[in-house]
């Protein structure tokens, strides 16, 4: 998703990990599940079934 968002084609993967690592932790997992459903709700609304199948 972070990719997505800000692409860079020179930037390395684990910089993008780096950058969203405070989501992947057992207190942020109801923000980040409501993330992911108003990602996939949005995506749903331009027409595809999900956000992962935007890309």
């Amino acid at each position: 998703m972070a990719r997505d968002i800000y692409p860079h084609d020179q930037v390395a993967d684990q910089f993008y990990a780096i950058a969203v690592k405070r989501y992947d932790v057992p207190e942020a997992v109801d923000e980040t599940e409501a993330g992911i459903l108003a990602l996939d709700e949005a995506a749903r609304a331009a027409g595809f079934d999900s956000y992962i199948k935007t890309g």
